[in-house]
């Protein structure tokens, strides 16, 4: 047995529409940068590391710098 909507039901519902929605919000999540919190510059040894050694850490350290160091 179906039951049809009567005309007072239907524009009940359509007008509870518009208030149902404004219920809704949204909120703001700040972007946060976790390869700055994950990766540090590195050290190194110029008399335990090699020349190629040394080379690689430079430049992973100019690259933390270029991200995530102090903006001047």
């Amino acid at each position: 047995m179906s039951r049809k909507l009567s005309w007072r039901r239907v524009t009940l519902m359509l007008a509870l529409l518009p208030i149902l929605g404004a219920c809704a919000h949204r909120t703001a999540t700040p972007a946060t940068n976790t390869a700055c919190t994950a990766f540090a510059p590195i050290g190194f040894s110029r008399l335990h590391d090699t020349e190629e050694t040394i080379i690689a850490v430079k430049a992973h350290n100019a690259a933390w710098d270029a991200v995530c160091g102090l903006k001047q």
